[in-house]
């Protein structure tokens, strides 16, 4: 049987017009998937903190952007802010999209588990944060009730287990440097492409070869549920690091 969890805390913004891809080569730090591909890319401040995280999808030269709900509203401005004279055309469409996570490749002849058809799904792509990570699938909007054998806690079991940090839930926006997030790990960042705001930070650190912070993966005997994000972690009254989630 499938497992698969409808993730109803995300947002789908689009980007279309002629001046779409290179808007957002110059804004991010990945390069721009190819057409049906998708790629995990961040948006940094000039000083190479982290802003905004997001899955960025290739659909026929049409741009969505997978995103959490909760910084949509403040993404889109600064998508706008960015626009300047770019020939490019920026929407929410949250209203006509779900975003769907299997641990499992969905094929046509089992779409019947999530009562879809193929032309319902939009696209399909593996999280490209981990080669351990499943896959995750853009469709046209549904009822969550249509959803056969749902699990809504699959996706936070593999984020936990292999240790991803999913948005500002877990890095700190405005502060966090995202290197130490494991931002190279999560295949966040092109070194290889042309300039994008907060470049140079994130190229000194890859030079100078040193990061010292990264996430780890704990494990309790205590129920750690109510644990506030950023909550110090203690050891011999030191503060040894901070809670992510």
């Amino acid at each position: 049987m499938h497992s698969y969890h409808l993730l109803n805390n995300r947002a789908v913004l689009q980007l279309s017009d002629c001046d779409a891809a290179n808007f957002l080569l110059r804004i991010t730090t990945n390069v721009i998937p190819a057409n049906g591909e998708a790629k995990y890319s961040m948006i940094l401040s000039p000083q190479g903190r982290f802003l905004f995280d997001f899955f960025l999808i290739n659909n026929h030269n049409t741009f969505l952007i997978d995103c959490l709900a909760s910084i949509k509203n403040a993404l889109l401005s600064k998508l706008h802010m960015f626009k300047l004279r770019s020939k490019v055309q920026i929407n929410d469409v949250s209203d006509f999209y779900d975003v769907i996570y299997s641990q499992f490749y969905i094929n046509d002849s089992n779409l019947h588990h999530l009562n879809l058809n193929t032309a319902k799904l939009v696209t399909q792509y593996r999280d490209p944060r981990f080669n351990q990570m499943g896959f995750r699938l853009l469709t046209e909007k549904l009822h969550s009730c249509n959803l056969v054998n749902a699990n809504t806690d699959v996706y936070l079991v593999d984020k936990y287990k292999f240790a991803i940090p999913d948005g500002e839930i877990d890095i700190p926006s405005n502060k966090a440097i995202p290197p130490e997030y494991g931002a190279d790990r999560l295949n966040a960042i092109s070194y290889s492409k042309g300039c994008y705001i907060g470049q140079e930070l994130i190229s000194r650190i890859k030079s100078q070869g040193v990061v010292r912070k990264k996430i780890y993966h704990a494990t309790s005997d205590k129920n750690l549920l109510n644990v506030a994000p950023q909550t110090p972690v203690m050891h011999n009254s030191n503060i040894i690091g901070y809670w992510c989630s």
